[in-house]
C-alpha cells in the first residue's frame, strides 16, 4: 500500500515536472536559440511543445486521482486533490496566454500535491 502511493506520487511528479520543464524551455526560447540549444520548443516551435506540455500536465491530474480509486486515500483525499486541480485547471487555461506564471503556479501546485498526500496520510493514521 505504501509503495503504491509512492509509485502513484512518483508517476503524478514526473508527468507534471515534465510539463513544467518545457513551460521552461517556451519561456527561454530566445536565449536558448542564442545559445544554440536543442530544446522542444526550438525544434517543433512554441505551439506544438505548449500542446504536449498541456498533454503531460493533465496526464498528471488523472493520475491524482488514482490513490482514492484505489482507496489508498479516503474522501478527504478527493475533496482536497479536487480543490487543487481547480488551481491546475487554470494553470492550464493561463499556460496560453502567460506560460512564464503558468510555470510559476505549476510549481506552487506541485508542492500542494506533496501537502495533500502527507496530509491524507496523517488523518488516515489518526482515523
Amino acid at each position: 500500500n505504501k509503495m503504491e502511493a509512492v509509485g502513484m506520487l512518483f508517476i503524478c511528479s514526473f508527468l507534471a515536472n515534465i510539463s513544467r520543464e518545457i513551460m521552461k524551455d517556451i519561456d527561454d526560447i530566445k536565449g536558448d536559440k542564442e545559445m544554440g540549444s536543442s530544446t522542444l520548443p526550438i525544434i517543433y516551435g512554441e505551439k506544438k511543445s505548449l500542446l504536449i506540455s498541456q498533454i503531460f500536465l493533465l496526464s498528471g491530474m488523472v493520475t491524482t486521482f488514482l490513490p482514492y480509486v484505489y482507496n489508498i486515500f479516503g474522501v478527504q483525499y478527493l475533496f482536497m486533490i479536487s480543490v487543487l486541480n481547480i488551481f491546475v485547471f487554470w494553470t492550464l487555461y493561463i499556460s496560453k496566454k502567460n506560460v512564464s506564471r503558468a510555470e510559476k503556479s505549476l510549481k506552487i501546485e506541485m508542492y500542494g500535491v506533496l501537502f495533500v498526500f502527507f496530509v491524507s496520510k496523517i488523518i488516515d493514521q489518526i482515523a
